[in-house]
């Protein structure tokens, strides 16, 4: 069937597009739209580009030209934004409006023309979506875009939001993304998708605004992974086309690695089996390869969770001849926590599967100090044996062998590695890195709730009234749920974010009319009593909800009015005036949806921060409810299901404690141990076991997928004490770690497992095998089931990871009804607690004030200073963290070509105040040290700091960022305090 137009074809596209004009004409009655041309059209005209002429010509004008169409009895079809909103409007208004009609009329009739108002303006896309339809559409296209990674942006015009131009909705548009999706390609989302090009400030007069908005727009899209950004509009398309050339002049990755712009009927030509050359890309500003890879319509794919961050993203991992060659998001209506999305460490998770560094075989290290390749059975016993003898040398001492369990690994794997140190190791010497990042999480948010976990879920995010960011780059360590948080923006939302760095989110907060608050390192508990202080003198709490659900309510407001608007100020450093907005916005809301991350808990006061947190959000009444709650992100895949599986030094899976007698009865019966065998004291967390090797009290560690090398504080201690110590590495490449041990023990990777990760959310989802395992590479669990029936266990002889999941609903209360039946019929997994299988799971935590520890419990918290503070010797403050383009150590995401592309070697950022006094060039290597040791490190002169600040990320081996870090631990949670520590700067002579 074909469908026929007249087709008005503006003037922007044939005087700058003409190859667009032509493609158009030759390509739409493929796929049945019959174009007509005319010769009698006008301009059509922009009321934008006529300001200041009398509406009445513009309207005019334009009901002339709708008047040819209604002659011919012809709907007219556009491909420019722009026309279609101008005609458009025009025929809404005449239609609607006599008067006005009657007005326009009185001048076409000194024409001999007359608007009757019988036909429709439709833009291209409209009529794709209207006429054609998607499905039948891509039932035509013969060349699928496969593989091409694609940026829409529909443009401003498309997505008004009013009654005349109902195309799409314009906060969370959609149909470009499905255009995209239909041609084969897949769509990627981005930012700023809905944010205008900047071509009405440069019509306005505002060239540099312009010129930032393309700027803003591009690097957004090359963050995203995408390779070429696609417009229906042709000012748009001129302004990424020729701005970004502008653009690059002030970011040089723009020049380096430039995105290419292809038109939306481009996009459609090349589907439809059209070259490069036959688009006319030469004609093109931008002009670079863009590689299209036709897959084999044989190629198999695998649902699986992804092993970055802890978001719990859902993908398609695309195989090939037993490699895995590609990642795709999975895309709605099928579930997915990014919404059909992935961020650009998870479109490339497939490049480190396959890399060359991979461990394929066991490795023994000879006296010489090389390695030898073993067999498994070789490696196994030899391990055996040295355990052994360590626990005859030492009998009744249960503190001689460690274990270090994986966030990164499954739960059911934590699990098994938990069991394997208390049931065989007769230790509770187990822990792993959420000790590094979330233990004040568990510890502070256990004892205000009687839970130490997120309390509510991602979805919830858009419905709150404010958003509360504090200690959390939200989006660029968990970019998808940082769309989220615009996504709410750009429906009302209030935003309000505090960190000592200028993060991307602080420059959103002010943008869109929040609060952006640049505090003190190490001073979050001054900055939230302060806050807290003024909801109190200000009446704002919610007394009704602290009367019937929490406790300790006065001791508490007798320790916050202790932190005045003027000492808070002078702790923080922030304005009164800025404590008090941002104490009013949550104090008088109806919803606060309050994040953090690893500023907050970082720390050696990382408990005090967490507990103020929830103090905030139980005093203005914000915990129990939707979208509002405590809401800690947490950094790895699976951090959040190694804690509940009880890889932990002082408690079993669900939490439940160690030393609890009722609790070491229950495991021992399931594990068929006697009790009385079992460690009943808690045991040594991770920082612990290394002063414990160095004092040569830990006499052996097996370690689990972590690298303790790079991700603890005081690195050469750390070394030293590694030395000292039988070490055992189980890993899938050669880490800093693997290289300092006995034996290294090829794992498998996520691409070759079975099992479940649980997300930030609580949410327990499926990781699905999609290769057989690496060379000679075992699974995890199999491993520790291999080396506790050489030293004589049985209780780990699972045939399948069900099997251990099984076990884990018996003897952990909160994943009671999580089975591996419900996961395999449930795409959307299911969130703990969910104590039975009629049970659905909890989306968010406490409701109606059912705290699991009674009621909820307010802590007098008072401020304490950080461990180690600038010095006249070490006159900065160091902090430490993450890149939007690499994950912790850099395992992974540094053998991943396109990250490490992009930011392949460490630096250290420091204000331009600092470096102007101590005569440091950006890019200049300059020598970082501090009481535990020095690197040497690339500057990188920023605004993002502020003057005696510096932040080096930890992801780079050759500069080691925790080689300067303290070891000093919070005492309660014994974590590291990473976001402080005293430092100096050093030219290098």
């Amino acid at each position: 069937m074909m469908f026929s137009y007249l087709f008005f074809k503006g003037c922007t596209i044939p005087a700058s597009l003409p190859n667009v004009e032509k493609l158009t004409l030759e390509v739409l009655p493929e796929i049945g739209i019959n174009l007509i041309e005319s010769d009698e059209f006008t301009c059509c005209p922009d009321p934008i580009r006529l300001q200041g002429v009398n509406q009445y010509f513009w309207m005019s004008t334009a009901a002339r030209n709708i008047t040819i169409a209604e002659e011919k009895k012809l709907n007219i079809m556009t491909l420019c934004n722009g026309c279609e909103n101008t005609l458009a409007i025009v025929n809404h208004k005449l239609k609607n409006n006599p008067a006005l009609k009657k007005t326009v009329n009185e001048a076409l009739k000194n024409i001999g023309r007359e608007f009757k108002g019988t036909i429709k303006i439709r833009h291209f896309l409209q009529v794709l979506k209207e006429d054609i339809g998607l499905d039948n559409l891509k039932k035509m296209v013969k060349t699928p875009l496969t593989g091409l990674k694609v940026a829409g942006h529909p443009g401003c015009h498309l997505l008004m939001p009013n009654e005349i131009l109902k195309f799409d909705n314009p906060v969370d548009p959609e149909f470009y993304d499905q255009y995209i999706e239909a041609l084969g390609a897949t769509p990627v989302d981005y930012l700023t998708k809905t944010d205008c090009c900047g071509v009405s400030l440069a019509l306005a007069g505002d060239k540099e605004a312009s010129n930032r908005c393309v700027k803003t727009k591009l690097i957004d899209v090359q963050l995203s992974g995408a390779q070429l950004i696609s417009t229906a509009c042709p000012s748009c398309f001129n302004q990424f086309d020729s701005g970004q050339l502008i653009a690059s002049r002030d970011y040089p990755q723009l020049k380096e690695k430039p995105i290419p712009v292809l038109y939306a009927v481009e996009l459609l030509a090349l589907a439809m089996g059209r070259s490069f050359e036959d688009i006319g890309y030469n004609l093109h500003r931008v002009k670079i390869p863009i590689e299209v890879k036709v897959l084999e319509e044989t190629m198999k794919k695998i649902k699986t969770t992804c092993v970055y961050c802890g978001t719990g993203c859902q993908l398609w991992l695309k195989t090939k001849d037993g490699k895995v060659v590609d990642t795709k998001p999975v895309m709605p209506p099928e579930f997915n926590p990014g919404k059909g999305k992935l961020c650009i460490k998870g479109w490339n998770v497939h490049e480190f599967i396959h890399h060359p560094d991979r461990l394929t075989d066991p490795l023994i290290k000879k006296e010489n100090g090389d390695w030898e390749k073993v067999s498994w059975e070789k490696a196994i016993n030899y391990i055996a044996i040295r355990f052994k003898h360590i626990i005859s040398e030492n009998i009744g001492n249960k503190r001689v062998i460690g274990c270090l369990s994986s966030a990164k690994c499954t739960n059911e794997e934590n699990y098994v590695m938990q069991k394997f140190a208390r049931a065989v190791l007769k230790t509770n010497n187990i822990d792993h890195c959420a000790r590094l990042c979330h233990s004040p999480t568990v510890v502070g948010l256990g004892a205000a709730f009687g839970s130490g976990a997120m309390t509510n879920s991602i979805d919830e995010i858009t419905d709150a009234k404010v958003i509360f960011v504090i200690g959390s780059n939200t989006n660029e360590q968990h970019p998808l749920i940082g769309a989220r948080i615009l996504k709410a923006l750009k429906k009302g939302t209030k935003l309000i974010v505090a960190d000592p760095r200028t993060i991307p989110l602080s420059e959103l907060a002010e943008d869109n009319q929040g609060i952006a608050i640049k505090h003190r390192p190490g001073t979050d508990v001054a900055l939230l009593n302060g806050i807290m202080n003024v909801i109190i003198q200000e009446k704002l709490y919610d007394e009704k909800f602290i009367q019937q659900y929490c406790e300790n309510f006065n001791a508490f407001k007798e320790e916050i009015q202790k932190m005045t608007l003027e000492k808070a100020s002078n702790i923080t450093g922030v304005p009164r005036k800025t404590i008090i907005q941002a104490a009013r916005i949550i104090g008088r809301a109806d919803t606060t949806y309050l994040i953090y991350s690893m500023g907050i808990t970082q720390h050696t006061t990382g408990v005090d921060n967490v507990k103020s947190t929830a103090n905030l959000q139980m005093l203005c009444g914000n915990v129990g409810k939707w979208a509002t709650g405590v809401n800690p992100l947490r950094g790895q895949n699976n951090v959040q299901g190694a804690c509940d599986m009880g890889a932990l030094s002082n408690v079993f899976s669900g939490y439940q404690s160690v030393t609890d007698k009722e609790i070491q009865k229950k495991f021992a019966r399931e594990w068929k141990i006697e009790a009385g065998e079992m460690d009943d004291r808690i045991g040594l967390t991770v920082v612990e076991m290394s002063d414990a090797a160095y004092q040569g009290d830990l006499k052996a560690l097996y370690v689990m997928g972590e690298n303790p090398l790079m991700s603890d504080p005081d690195s050469n201690h750390v070394r030293s004490a590694l030395q000292k110590t039988f070490l055992i590495v189980q890993d899938i490449f050669m880490t800093s770690t693997a290289e300092l041990a006995k034996v290294v023990l090829p794992a498998a990777s996520f691409a070759e497992k079975e099992g479940t990760f649980t997300s930030t959310e609580r949410r327990v989802q499926m990781v699905r095998k999609a290769i057989e395992p690496v060379g000679n590479s075992k699974l995890d669990w199999q491993i520790i089931a291999l080396l506790a029936r050489e030293m004589g266990y049985s209780g780990l002889n699972y045939q399948h990871a069900s099997e251990i999941l099984d076990e884990i609903n018996r003897t952990t209360p909160i994943y009671g009804g999580i089975t591996w039946e419900r996961l395999q019929k449930n795409e959307a997994g299911l969130q703990w607690p969910c104590p039975d299988i009629s049970h659905s799971g909890t989306i968010y935590l406490h409701q109606d004030g059912k705290f699991p520890r009674g009621k909820g419990y307010f802590h007098p918290i008072s401020f304490k200073e950080p461990a180690e503070l600038p010095s006249k010797e070490y006159p900065f403050i160091l902090s430490t963290g993450r890149t939007l383009w690499h994950f912790h150590t850099g395992t992974m995401s540094r053998r991943s070509k396109t990250l490490n592309e992009r930011v392949p070697e460490g630096y250290v950022e420091i204000s331009k105040v600092d470096a102007e006094k101590l005569q440091i060039n950006n890019k200049e290597m300059i020598k970082v040290a501090t009481r535990r040791g020095e690197i040497e490190i690339k500057a990188k002169i920023t605004h993002k700091v502020s003057e005696g600040l510096i932040f080096i990320p930890f992801h780079f081996k050759e500069a080691a960022a925790n080689v300067l870090t303290n070891a000093a631990l919070d005492p309660i949670a014994k974590i590291p305090e990473y976001k402080v520590c005293a430092a100096r700067i050093e030219k290098i002579v």
